[in-house]
């Protein structure tokens, strides 16, 4: 899922770790976490330049990726650690794997749709 980092990704991505930032929820560890991740390479091209955003976006299924603030808090509030092993129900798009799998050692995720599941595997 690497695309070139466009202009819209850095200004999401800044606005993103301001936001985290003015909640005291920015462990270095998760912030590079999300930035070796670009989150728009797992969403419909009409929503890449909402990736960074703090709401609810569509994708397959009738399902929805939480907004970036919603996963950011959850995964620091998880502190996943070098050595964790993780199962995540609901795969959804593969993101909050991609970025789990940069903090712990070994991700599980499994998902009810097969088109989720086969999307998040791109």
């Amino acid at each position: 899922m690497n695309q070139p980092i466009s202009v819209d990704d850095r200004e999401g991505f800044a606005a993103f770790l301001l936001r985290l930032r003015g909640r005291g929820s920015a462990p270095k560890p998760l912030i590079a976490a999300f930035e070796a991740t670009p989150r728009r390479g797992f969403l419909s091209g009409q929503f890449h330049s909402l990736a960074w955003s703090d709401g609810m976006l569509p994708i397959e299924c009738g399902e929805a990726i939480e907004g970036a603030d919603l996963q950011a808090a959850v995964l620091a509030a998880l502190g996943i650690e070098p050595g964790n092993r993780v199962l995540e129900i609901g795969t959804g798009t593969g993101y909050t794997a991609a970025v789990m799998s940069r903090l712990a050692s070994r991700i599980v995720t499994i998902d009810r749709y097969k088109t989720l599941t086969e999307q998040a595997k791109q």
